[in-house]
């Protein structure tokens, strides 16, 4: 049996120790939400960028939406998809008849079947 006065002093401590960890937890999310949000605005920046090297002359809209993806797989860019799921080795996108891929990733037929589920 513990008396009031300590059994109150504890939970206070307890609804204090509670808060500083929630604080935490909160901060920790607000920061990783930060770091997708910049992770995106340099993916985007990247796809605009290789769109704007591509030559004008080409009339083929799948080709400038297959160069647009490639940026985002493309590790010598810096930031890839895969930034956007820590600790992922690799990505695929599929566009039509075409699997675009980055990093480490199964062969095509697998990425089909897994789209398809």
């Amino acid at each position: 049996f513990l008396p009031y006065s300590k059994r109150t002093a504890i939970e206070f401590i307890i609804q204090v120790f509670s808060s500083r960890v929630a604080g935490f937890e909160e901060a920790e999310r607000s920061r990783e939400k930060g770091l997708m949000t910049q992770v995106q605005t340099q993916l985007v920046e990247q796809m605009l960028q290789r769109r704007s090297s591509t030559l004008m002359d080409e009339s083929s809209m799948e080709s400038m939406e297959s160069c647009c993806i490639r940026a985002l797989l493309d590790e010598m860019e810096g930031t890839t998809l895969m930034d956007l799921v820590p600790g992922s080795c690799g990505a695929a996108v599929l566009t039509g008849a075409s699997v675009l891929k980055g990093g480490k990733v199964p062969p095509d037929d697998v990425i089909r079947k897994v789209a398809m589920w």
